[in-house]
């Protein structure tokens, strides 16, 4: 009976042990499946004439565009400036829901100087729409025009993120923007700062996810060829290498070579200004940096940019309608993303 007892223990710690074998590599899935965890984001454009340069549109002086990029070049302005759009992006046969794209006001205290607000969208990732990236920021700004040729803004205020289903609390952003126009040349510089550290409860159904969202710096550079035809050429840099992703207390964000999008995007483009009885604005421009994977390869294509702008009175007063469109999928990577496209539109009105 004893000998019987003595194997049937035997027997039942085999089993246990057996079956522990079995349960370790559950045990540790999630550290050795932090890796793959990580749903990128890309940077988008911030307005309808943006995206038309494929860029930030740092370095262009025009009053809806500047109220979602350079706020700089509102300073000096002697009309209040209100403007508010959406954007959507397709991929392949499925659409986003339209989403707020940019939205502010611009009001002038004298010759040289005025406040405002703006709320833009930073940084997206619509599909799959399980795990959508985006994250947004509001300041209010204040400009101011130095001599005649230099002008500079500042601002602060709230922005959340959302990652999937999930709305993270509001953090503090910040943005300093900078301008100087001397004979035909326009030179912008634009600074974001996307806020604090986000945290997201239920990620991934029921993960615990704290991110930060690295800030960036576009540099454009505007020249006018003739009265109503300008080139534009710029550059930005997200500092990917200043974000981070911790996934329940475990730095989740690999190091990158490349980063985790694209660390550089260059764009060029035109616009030409035809202006009768109304005004007629349009613009061409293309993107060279796409999204990269975690080994650094360029996982899309060149973005091609076009965009129209309209407005009922002469100098472009009254009702502004602007429609812009940067699309990823005619020069797509092969073997990359699915392609995708991004529609904005906008609409603003001038006014004394």
């Amino acid at each position: 009976m004893i000998e019987f007892l003595y194997r049937l223990e035997n027997l039942s710690r085999m089993r246990f042990f057996r079956h522990l074998t079995k349960l370790i590599p559950v045990l540790f899935l999630p550290i050795f499946s932090l890796f793959p965890q990580y749903s990128s984001f890309d940077s988008i454009s911030p307005h309808p004439s943006a995206a038309g340069l494929a860029s930030e549109g740092a370095g262009i002086s025009e009053p809806g565009l500047n109220l979602t990029s350079n706020t700089s070049y509102l300073a000096g302005e002697k009309d209040t400036i209100l403007e508010f759009g959406g954007l959507l992006s397709i991929q392949g046969q499925v659409s986003s829901p339209i989403h707020p794209g940019g939205i502010g006001f611009y009001l002038p205290l004298d010759e040289k100087s005025g406040w405002g607000f703006r709320g833009r969208s930073i940084y997206r990732s619509s599909f799959p729409g399980s795990t959508k990236s985006l994250n947004y920021q509001s300041q209010v700004f204040y400009s101011r025009k130095w001599g005649n040729s230099f002008t500079w803004s500042l601002g602060i205020g709230p922005g959340f993120g959302i990652r999937g289903f999930e709305r993270s609390a509001l953090k503090p952003t910040g943005t300093l923007n900078l301008g100087y126009q001397i004979g035909d040349f326009r030179f912008g510089l634009t600074s974001q700062h996307p806020g604090g550290r986000y945290e997201y409860k239920l990620y991934r159904n029921g993960d615990l996810l704290r991110e930060i969202n690295p800030p960036s710096l576009a540099f454009g550079v505007a020249y006018s060829l003739f009265p109503k035809l300008q080139i534009y050429m710029e550059t930005k840099r997200i500092f990917y290498e200043s974000s981070s992703f911790n996934l329940n207390e475990y730095e989740n964000r690999p190091v990158f070579d490349r980063g985790i999008g694209a660390e550089w995007k260059t764009s060029a483009g035109v616009h030409l200004g035809v202006q009768e009885d109304s005004t007629w604005s349009i613009k061409a421009g293309v993107q060279m940096g796409g999204k990269y994977d975690s080994t650094g390869k360029n996982k899309r294509g060149t973005g091609l940019g076009y965009a129209l702008s309209y407005s009922p009175h002469p100098y472009g007063k009254e009702f502004t309608f602007n429609i812009g469109v940067l699309d990823y999928s005619i020069l797509s990577t092969k073997k990359g993303m699915d392609p995708e496209s991004f529609l904005y539109m906008s609409l603003g009105y001038i006014w004394e």
